[in-house]
């Protein structure tokens, strides 16, 4: 079996930037032990499988698909640069017609989704917890060596250990580390720990402003340092929103995305996404999308067995809403592949206003010569008709007359 395999710098516009993956397109699942030779072989710090759900759909169609990822090592519960590749991979170079994608994963259903030139991700927020300094001494001091440390947080869903560096240190400081991967797999072979996390609040007045710089090691899944990971951004986001007290970070303006379905032909939509999610309808402003990207009316009832469905429901906060303004384009702009249209067909007009005369002149040529061959034949007759008339007949005939 022949399997399609692209790699994909995520979270840059500029090649050999970013975090690249490989993307493996599978119609069929494969053994456990093929998944993690092929993922050693590619050597990235990630390699996603995407596996078709339904042997109808394919990866022009489908909207709903298998997603696992493994590093050169083992396989691991969460990617986010993986999966934001397996996205452009299916929306860009595979022409995916759906608005929406899910992945069905180790984490629970993803979703992601265009939005203009870019993909939004739905991901879990993994909040992490308060860490004792006793217990995890060696990997702090495995990883900053001596830096003065400010907080020790850590996630157990997602087995990260976060370190925040005190306020008085830099990025630069955070640039500079150099952490040596065997002593941090030494410092802790429990199991307990697979990841470690190391942020720096940043300078938001700043130009470009940020919120936090981070970076991230996994030696334990053979990953010295992960360039950019939108798994460890789960649990940095839970941490920075709490310690800044923003829930909006950056360009970040999507809540949440779900899936939801309506059991109830009577329910609203409104009633069924509260009821559902235990929403505050006077907080937030609800967004419903069908699986072809269009809005739907909040008001109105939808039946439960709506072709539309599954509904992307995205929850935006009431101070992060816009009111869209009229946007007026200018109509002499047409893009590329109109204008090519729109020449081909100017150029098939003007050969034909070309043709027209010629066809008018062969068309009176032939009408003339239909007119002359019949002339011709009347001619013929008329004379026929003269030399009939002027024989008598009588008796039998010996041949019958020319008329």
């Amino acid at each position: 079996m022949e399997i399609p395999v692209f790699t994909v710098d995520a979270f840059t516009n500029q090649a050999f930037k970013g975090n690249p993956a490989a993307v493996c397109l599978l119609p069929n699942v494969l053994r456990d032990e093929l998944y993690q030779k092929i993922a050693a072989e590619m050597n990235l710090s990630e390699t996603a499988f995407i596996v078709k759900l339904n042997s109808s759909d394919d990866f022009t169609s489908g909207s709903r698909f298998g997603l696992r990822w493994f590093t050169p090592m083992n396989e691991v519960t969460l990617c986010g640069h993986a999966t934001l590749a397996s996205a452009a991979v299916l929306f860009y170079h595979k022409k995916n017609q759906n608005a929406a994608l899910v992945f069905e994963t180790l984490s629970g259903e993803l979703y992601a989704r265009l939005h203009g030139d870019s993909i939004v991700m739905d991901f879990p927020l993994h909040k992490p917890v308060a860490q004792d300094p006793s217990e995890v001494k060696d990997t702090v001091n495995a990883t900053v060596r001596g830096l003065s440390v400010q907080d020790l947080c850590y996630s157990a869903k997602t087995k990260k250990l976060l370190i925040r560096l005190s306020d008085s240190c830099d990025r630069s400081v955070l640039t500079s580390l150099q952490p040596n991967a065997s002593d941090l797999l030494r410092s802790d072979s429990t199991g307990r720990i697979k990841g470690v996390i190391v942020t720096v609040k940043g300078a938001p007045t700043a130009q470009p402003g940020y919120d936090f710089f981070s970076r991230y090691f996994a030696p334990w899944y053979g990953i010295a340092e992960d360039p950019v990971t939108g798994s460890a951004h789960s649990v940095l986001a839970g941490y920075w929103s709490e310690k800044l007290g923003k829930e909006r970070m950056l360009d970040d303006r999507i809540t949440a995305l779900r899936e939801i379905s309506i059991q109830r032909e009577s329910a609203t939509v409104r009633q069924t996404i509260c009821g559902s999610f235990g929403l505050n309808a006077a907080h937030v402003i609800l967004k419903v999308r069908n699986s072809r990207g269009s809005l739907i009316p909040l008001n109105s009832s939808i039946p439960a067995n709506s072709k539309h469905a599954p509904y992307v429901l995205e929850v935006v906060k009431i101070f992060q809403h816009v009111v869209p303004r009229p946007c007026i384009n200018d109509t002499t702009v047409i893009n590329k592949s109109m204008k090519t249209r729109l020449q081909s067909i100017v150029r098939r007009i003007e050969r034909l206003e070309e043709l027209v005369p010629q066809i008018k002149l062969r068309r009176h040529e032939k009408v003339n010569q239909e007119i002359k061959l019949l002339s011709q034949k009347l001619v013929f007759l008329n004379k026929r008709m003269q030399m009939a008339d002027s024989h008598c007949w009588s008796g039998m005939f010996v041949r019958p007359p020319l008329w």
